[in-house]
């Protein structure tokens, strides 16, 4: 993981800043709901934008309502690929617009 100034942080340190699980998602929770998988995904935004997590639902649009820029996305994108183990191409991540977005990515690629 790449900081602002350009030196790398261990996945460890990482996830102690910001609070993560030691577990990724899908180790820890082998058979998850649509549910569980949108609210690990709010979490994530809501930590890295500094967004309550309670005014997240998903409709909301990563930019317009979270206010997320380009850095706080690509941070979201790689949180995501780590909890739920899966990999966002360049593609599929400029189709993620919302939180639903998201989801959806994600439930169809890892059930």
């Amino acid at each position: 993981m790449w900081n602002i100034q350009g030196c790398t942080n261990s996945e460890s340190e990482r996830k102690e800043e910001v609070g993560y699980s030691e577990l990724p998602f899908r180790k820890a929770n082998k058979s998850v709901t649509r549910d569980e998988i949108q609210k690990k995904i709010i979490h994530i935004v809501a930590e890295i934008a500094s967004f309550p997590e309670e005014k997240i639902q998903g409709s909301s649009s990563l930019i317009e309502d979270i206010h997320a820029d380009s850095l706080m996305t690509y941070e979201i994108a790689q949180e995501i690929e780590a909890t739920f183990e899966i990999e966002i191409d360049e593609e599929d991540l400029e189709k993620i617009k919302t939180i639903d977005d998201a989801t959806n990515h994600i439930e169809k690629r890892i059930k």
